[in-house]
């Protein structure tokens, strides 16, 4: 399944009062044609506040992506599904600990 998942940064969170911004990465997981015809998207870590969204975000992709589960999704190396995860897309907010993002 290693070769069906890509993670790349794709932005930076806004600038916090100290100047500093945090990258924000996603997740793809399928293939081309799963990702293009049948994607899916899964968005976790809105609210830095709340991380129980982000830690159930990866419970569930190991128990989807892990070939040995009973959960394993074999649509994705067959083209019919494309999962796209943004795991974290507050991660300044997740590091300072609070609700808005960091530009608040």
């Amino acid at each position: 399944m290693g070769k069906l998942a890509s993670l790349r940064q794709i932005g930076f969170s806004r600038k916090t009062s100290e100047g500093f911004r945090f990258p924000i990465h996603a997740l793809k997981i399928g293939t081309e044609k799963g990702i293009k015809e049948h994607p899916v998207g899964i968005v976790a870590g809105v609210h830095g506040l709340e991380t129980i969204g982000i830690l159930i975000l990866l419970d569930f992709l190991e128990y989807v992506l892990h070939p040995n589960s009973t959960g394993y999704i074999p649509e994705l190396e067959k083209g019919k599904l494309g999962i796209i995860v943004l795991p974290i897309v507050n991660p300044g907010g997740l590091v300072l600990k609070q609700r808005s993002n960091p530009a608040r």
